[in-house]
């Protein structure tokens, strides 16, 4: 897990309480990490000792699990049926000895086998799903809500809004400013959905709403996903009269099937590579500190000469400065930087003020590394889910098209009878009404810092400059700019040039994008 259990304990404590005070739906998903089946039995177990205390005696809750853990086997079939291929260019081909050193192989989790489960329990309290991609949950629960209401099958722009909704919704309140520590998002019936933060004091602009399209994605027009692309390039994004809420529509779903591709999902897994243990601590020493890069490289000659592996096995020893092997590379590296000598010593009982918790060396256990980024293209029916302890049709699951993921339910706690979860159709939100009314619209704004007069960095012209991972291979420099002109007149010189980012990042020009 990423977080110690207390952690987890502690947040579901506060999101149970509120679950059963206001019958409201919670959703977690990919077991609030990497979404392995254990993961999400690990969540449940939480719940059921949440609910188990004395204080929680009321509670009692329909508890839906989704699983997304693959089998070896299955991946290797596809494999050598050459149906898996990378997810980008930078993803190297999968081999057997990838699939062979994974810990455990998940895929991402569509928003199928949530509308399936739904469906199945309407009057569900909770859902913890395995590995998902991350709008799954969101867009799966307006489905299910847009179900309620109609009949007709959902339009392409219905579920493109739904989606993009849910790009925005997935990291809270990111796109306000200041940063909100949550959002709230108000979906209609005709795809349009508007965005608020729940900090008092923060504001969603249309600014930050359209430049989240870019976060943690290669491409802010087309994003790819299970089962087809969500085609953002005919969205518009309207402040509206409160000034805090930003009103979005025009997102569009295109499904990979209706032009003859296949819908495909992405594995992903982690290979241990080796383990880590660290010592951290202080030098103060000026003469030192004025030669410390030196001091670090006979630090590394110490540990050379005191450390040799066997049976294959190598180490590497890194410093950052302000900023059973490891633990004996560690430790050796740790004398040194505490004895070792340089030219100008004066102090000659040690320099290295030193210890975390008592230990002068902390193990912090095993390195993963990933190993399996994938797409996969699945049979019609696979990106399904089939439900765990019902019948099932012995021919069909042995079929080529049997669900992928599957999910049960589960009654937790000891109350007398459980919460439902409301089935009204009467608050749903149907549509927007005319975006176009100037009445409607104010002024597009962000607060500035800007200094578009006389600029002499980046800063001075764009409100937005992040970089962020667009998964494990993968590294963004986000430049958003105030306005289509700055845009172009940046676009039409040379200041961006990969050679520039090369030489600014010490990376080969050929490894950028």
């Amino acid at each position: 897990m990423m977080a110690p259990r207390s952690s987890y304990e502690r947040d579901l404590s506060k999101l149970l309480s509120l679950v059963n005070e206001y019958q409201t739906a919670l959703l977690v998903s990919s077991a609030s990490s990497d979404g392995a089946d254990d993961h999400v039995d690990l969540f449940l177990d939480i719940i059921r000792e949440i609910c188990d205390g004395e204080d929680n005696s009321s509670y009692k809750f329909k508890a839906i699990s989704i699983y997304s853990n693959v089998s070896k086997t299955y991946v290797l079939g596809a494999l050598r049926a050459g149906r898996v291929q990378g997810s980008g260019s930078t993803v190297k081909p999968l081999t057997e000895s990838d699939v062979e050193h994974a810990v455990t192989i998940v895929a991402q989790i569509g928003p199928e086998p949530f509308v399936t489960a739904m469906e199945a329990e309407p009057n569900f309290n909770i859902i913890v799903s395995g590995r998902a991609y991350d709008p799954s949950p969101y867009s799966a629960f307006c489905i299910f809500q847009e179900k309620q209401c109609s009949q007709k099958a959902l339009s392409h722009q219905q579920l493109g809004g739904f989606t993009h909704m849910d790009k925005v919704m997935e990291c809270g309140g990111l796109c306000a400013t200041p940063k909100s520590a949550s959002a709230m998002a108000t979906v209609y019936l005709d795809s349009t959905f508007d965005i608020k933060p729940l900090n008092a004091g923060a504001r969603c602009t249309p600014f930050l709403v359209a430049s989240h399209t870019l976060y943690e994605k290669t491409r802010p027009d087309i994003l790819l996903g299970p089962g087809g692309e969500l085609d953002l390039t005919g969205t518009s994004y309207i402040q509206l009269p409160d000034q805090r809420t930003t009103s979005v529509y025009g997102a569009t779903f295109e499904f990979s099937r209706d032009i003859g591709l296949p819908y495909t999902v992405k594995l992903e897994a982690a290979k241990i590579v080796g383990y880590r243990s660290i010592y951290m601590g202080d030098i103060r020493d000026p003469i030192l500190i004025s030669q410390i890069s030196d001091f670090q490289s006979q630090i590394r000659e110490f540990v050379a000469s005191q450390i040799t592996p066997s049976g294959g096995g190598f180490w590497e020893l890194g410093f950052h400065v302000y900023g059973k092997l490891a633990h004996y590379v560690a430790h050796a590296a740790r004398i040194a930087t505490i004895h070792c000598s340089y030219p100008g010593q004066r102090g000659t009982g040690g320099n290295f003020a030193m210890g975390v918790g008592r230990k002068t060396e902390v193990d912090m256990g095993p390195c993963g590394e990933f190993c399996i980024y994938h797409l996969i293209p699945l049979i019609s029916g696979e990106e399904n889910a089939r439900r765990i302890g019902h019948e099932v049709n012995v021919e069909a699951e042995e079929g080529p098209n049997f669900p992928l993921f599957s999910w049960k339910m589960s009654v937790i706690g000891n109350g007398e009878k459980s919460t439902r979860f409301p089935q009204s159709t009467s608050t749903v939100p149907t549509l927007k009404g005319n975006l176009t009314n100037p009445d409607q619209r104010s002024i597009h704004s962000f607060e500035s810092t800007l200094s578009l007069i006389n600029p002499t960095t980046l800063a001075d012209i764009a409100p937005v400059i992040r970089c962020k991972n667009a998964g494990p291979y993968e590294i963004t420099l986000d430049v958003v700019f105030s306005s289509p002109l700055v845009f172009y007149i940046i676009k039409s010189t040379s200041l961006l040039s990969p050679s520039l980012i090369s030489r600014l990042y010490d990376i080969k020009e050929e490894k950028i994008i």
